[in-house]
């Protein structure tokens, strides 16, 4: 196109990892990118159940790209996105899911416009559904899918989820999910001064392997496991557990038997987290389900090794944590496996040290400018589409 293409994104509020995404791709000289919110969320705080605490973050969510707020309304009526999307004219929309209300009104929107419309989201077959579930999935979601002009996938899982309900090849995006890069690279850069300040502060000797779990502390995330792990290797190795996040078992974590040693930060803010990833030396993350945790990408990209049970979603030859390169696996909650794991890594520098120059190799290759290529990517398909379809129609 001669001019650049108006690009819309629908979601439903600001999500802190989005917002460098958002930036590049306004950025970019083929877009003319609005980003149009159903609610305020994220960017002026809220309560995280799951977390079990108020969480503001502390860096601006709206800065450097054009948005705007649908008008709020009652839980029953429109969410308002068709006549913000007949304001902005757009070639083509992003939407997040398929099933909420605002992303259904954004599906039947771009139908009745004729606008192309792509979608992503994080949905992946590990997670046990039951029989009606699956079967229900089966008859409706193929021709829900039908409707979208582009997949954006996240990862491997995410693209097998996504075949099984009938998207074809020729649809997929290849799209990781983005992280707040410049933060996390700018960390990178100064990792072994952040290193050294954070273990100063909190008692930690340079030579004591830390284990990290970033997350929220709730009964699907499993956080207990590694306290478990950590009990069993405990006097045999140097070996300390550091945990970023709160939630509803942050009470009974801490008053555990014999965790004295364990650091328990909680809520970690933007601002911060970038130093606690480079002062650790292991990522672990034994949750029982996470589609495609945010973490292992923080993670990778500060050159840290994955150990993540089989039931989380962003493992795979072409995802973010590849599996006997910079991520071991073992059975969600085996608690003895993963033990061995953490003394493994503990004691096979050489493996360790593979294992994190991967990390960083592989997130290099699924960075942010990943992220904005394969939308491009998707875009041009659309506007190919588009093209194609005014053509058939005269």
């Amino acid at each position: 196109m001669s001019s650049p293409a108006r690009f819309a994104i629908v979601a439903s509020h600001p999500i802190q990892h989005f917002a460098a995404y958002y930036r590049a791709l306004a950025a970019h000289p083929q877009v003319r990118l609005r980003t149009i919110f159903m609610s305020r969320g994220g960017a002026d705080g809220y309560f995280d159940r799951e977390m079990n605490c108020d969480i503001v973050w502390r860096t601006n969510l709206l800065e450097g790209y054009d948005h705007c707020f649908l008008p709020q309304r009652n839980r029953f009526g429109s969410t308002g996105v068709t006549a913000a999307l007949r304001t902005f004219a757009p070639h083509a929309v992003l939407a997040y899911g398929y099933s909420g209300r605002l992303a259904l009104e954004a599906l039947v929107a771009c139908k009745a416009m004729r606008i192309p419309l792509m979608m992503t989201g994080d949905s992946e077959l590990l997670r046990a559904r039951s029989v009606i579930a699956r079967a229900a999935k089966s008859f409706v979601l193929p021709r829900i899918l039908n409707a979208y002009s582009a997949i954006l996938s996240i990862g491997d899982e995410n693209r097998r989820y996504w075949r099984e309900y009938g998207v074809r090849d020729d649809v997929f995006f290849h799209v990781p999910l983005p992280i707040d890069e410049p933060a996390f690279l700018a960390a990178r850069a100064q990792r072994d001064a952040l290193r050294a300040a954070f273990r100063a502060q909190h008692k930690i000797a340079d030579d004591e392997c830390v284990a990290l779990f970033v997350g929220k502390l709730s009964a699907r995330k499993r956080p207990g496991d590694l306290l478990r792990a950590m009990r069993r290797v405990k006097g045999e190795r140097r070996l300390r557990a550091i945990f970023a996040g709160s939630g509803a078992l942050h009470a009974q974590l801490r008053a555990a038997p014999d965790e004295s040693d364990a650091i328990f930060l909680g809520f970690v803010n933007l601002d911060a987290l970038p130093q606690v990833y480079a002062a650790a030396d292991i990522l672990v993350h034994p949750a029982e389900h996470d589609p495609h945790p945010l973490v292992c990408a923080e993670a990778a990209c500060m050159g840290l090794p994955l150990l993540l049970s089989d039931r989380v979603g962003a493992a795979g030859a072409g995802d973010i944590a590849r599996p006997h390169e910079n991520a071991l696996q073992f059975p969600c909650g085996d608690t003895e496996a993963l033990a061995k794991l953490l003394i493994l890594l503990h004691d096979d520098m050489p493996v360790r040290r593979r294992m994190s120059e991967a990390s960083q190799n592989i997130y290099d290759s699924l960075n942010l400018q990943r992220s904005v290529a394969g939308t491009l990517a998707a875009l041009d398909h659309c506007l190919g589409a588009r093209r194609d379809g005014a053509d058939d129609h005269g």
